[in-house]
């Protein structure tokens, strides 16, 4: 019968055998996992750079969802009263630029799309930045790399260049709409 000594037990390496070309034997001791916080760095890294990109895509965004917004919102902004601004922040913008209360509630009116243009677009970014994120934390060593980890990288550029060129289309051609009427 065995006996169990009192020490913990700690896991130790096993040994890998990988053969050469020429039928030799090499021994290797296998890659230790990276450490929790590691795998944290790498995601937030990742992550970081996702949402830091993610702003100049907004900024498109926003500036090209301004004649978007007239071409949807168009009749409600005809229709506006001159009620002036119901948020506070577009109040003081409106005192400051001088409008009167029927522009500035139609400035409220246009910035309220913008404003909602601009964070979904912005959500977009955070959304095709997990994949990514989530296949550098899950690598299996510091070394090796993963397949999964450029595949999804690829997903995430082709996505913020897709969502610039739709904004970046969308906006010349809501702009050339509003300078030729």
């Amino acid at each position: 019968m065995k006996q169990q000594s009192d020490q913990p037990r700690t896991p130790v390496a096993l040994k890998t055998h990988t053969e050469t070309p020429d039928g030799q034997q090499i021994d290797q001791q296998p890659e230790p996992r990276p450490s929790a916080w590691l795998r944290l760095r790498w995601f937030g890294e990742r992550y970081m750079l996702a949402h830091l990109s993610a702003y100049p895509v907004g900024v498109v965004s926003a500036m090209a969802s301004i004649p978007l917004a007239l071409m949807v919102r168009g009749e409600e902004v005809k229709r506006a009263s001159a009620t002036g601004a119901h948020s506070e922040l577009l109040r003081r913008v409106a005192q400051d630029m001088q409008l009167d209360p029927l522009a500035a509630a139609q400035l409220e009116i246009v910035m309220q799309f913008v404003l909602l243009c601009a964070l979904l677009t912005l959500v977009v970014p955070h959304l095709t930045a997990l994949p990514w994120a989530w296949a550098a934390s899950t690598r299996p060593s510091v070394t090796r790399s993963d397949p999964r980890l450029a595949q999804r990288l690829r997903w995430f550029i082709v996505s913020m260049l897709v969502l610039a060129a739709l904004w970046a289309l969308v906006g010349a051609i809501g702009w050339i709409w509003l300078m030729t009427l």
